[in-house]
């Protein structure tokens, strides 16, 4: 399994993938601080590093212009056959136009997102494919990150922050 971002989701992603028994993880974050990371990780330096040796991947990272359309054709190409992408990230993430292409050249390839480009509208040719699963953005909403979702908009209220 390769994780693209080790930020809170990525730890949180971890720990129920160390859970399940998954043997061999490997993370690119370029930003984080490999001393912290677990002994049983594989940090690899490059995206395409990991992109070759994952079987399955997923992006947990901000979207941001580095980040825009971070998986692309050319990243698409370097996945295995069969493999499966994740996106709990954001729409912008992953250009789904190559996604709708990888879909038809490769029969075994499969993605999964909880979000979309052009959330609420979905491309409908990306969702009409039999290896797709999309859901509608609600992969944070559990019960614990409501609750600290309300705690801080409370505590900014009380501190009269108006942004996060």
């Amino acid at each position: 399994v390769g994780l693209i971002g080790f930020g809170h989701i990525g730890w949180a992603l971890y720990r129920y993938l160390e859970a399940a028994g998954c043997k061999t993880i490997s993370i690119y974050d370029p930003y984080v601080d490999p001393a912290v990371l677990p002994n049983d990780v594989e940090l690899v330096p490059t995206i395409e590093g990991l992109l070759t040796n994952c079987s399955l991947v997923s992006l947990q990272v901000p979207l941001t212009s580095t980040t825009e359309d971070l998986i692309s054709v050319k990243e698409l190409r370097l996945l295995q056959e069969g493999a499966v992408l994740v996106n709990v990230s954001h729409g912008g993430v992953v250009d789904e136009s190559a996604v709708i292409s990888t879909l038809n050249e490769q029969p075994k390839f499969t993605y999964v997102a909880d979000t979309v480009s052009n959330e609420p509208h979905p491309d409908v040719s990306l969702m009409d494919h039999k290896n797709v699963i999309i859901t509608p953005h609600v992969a944070s909403l559990t019960s614990d990150a409501e609750s600290a979702m309300l705690e801080h908009a409370v505590a900014n209220f009380l501190n009269q922050k108006t942004a996060v």
